[in-house]
């Protein structure tokens, strides 16, 4: 199976430097551009299914990308970061929040082992199910960074912010 994983395009919480985690945010025109950009460079790849996140930031990148269906994955969803969504990112700690070790859930945060189990299991499903097709799925950071830390080790550090995509960023996996 060949995997690739995209973050959605620019949106209107990326621009005000916002948490927007679970919650909507808007492509923005520079988003839009750039998944379409995203789409020309990936015009001749086939894509036997394409999947996202059920969020419109998502959906629309997806669309935006390639013509096929896009088929809605619940476990796509960004991290739900609690009461710290909408908050400007220098308000938060994402140091803590993306500490393996520390696992923090305050305020109402999804737990990083949380998020990384939703990669497994989505993983776990497309290697049983489409083991020799190539797919697209397009998500968020978080969930992306979720995906490579359940294929690759846990840093010993525990820090998970290693890995950043940047929007209409992709990563290609061999499964």
């Amino acid at each position: 199976m060949k995997l690739y994983v995209v973050r959605h395009g620019e949106t209107l919480a990326n621009l005000e430097e916002r948490v927007s985690g679970s919650k909507e945010s808007p492509l923005t025109s520079k988003g839009i551009m750039q998944a379409k950009k995203l789409g020309e460079e990936l015009k001749d790849i086939s894509f036997d299914r394409v999947f996202s996140s059920p969020l419109l930031r998502t959906i629309d990148t997806a669309r935006l990308i390639t013509k096929k269906t896009v088929i809605i994955d619940e476990r796509l969803i960004e991290r739900d970061y609690g009461d710290n969504e909408g908050k400007l990112k220098i308000e938060t700690n994402p140091n803590e929040l993306w500490d393996y070790n520390l696992n923090v859930e305050t305020g109402g945060c999804e737990k990083v082992h949380d998020i990384l189990n939703r990669a497994k299991d989505f993983i776990s499903d497309l290697k049983e199910n489409y083991p020799d097709e190539t797919l697209l799925v397009v998500t968020h950071s978080g969930v992306a960074r979720a995906i490579y830390y359940s294929l690759h080790k846990i840093p010993k550090d525990g820090n998970l912010r290693k890995i950043e995509l940047p929007n209409c960023g992709y990563q290609i996996y061999e499964l």
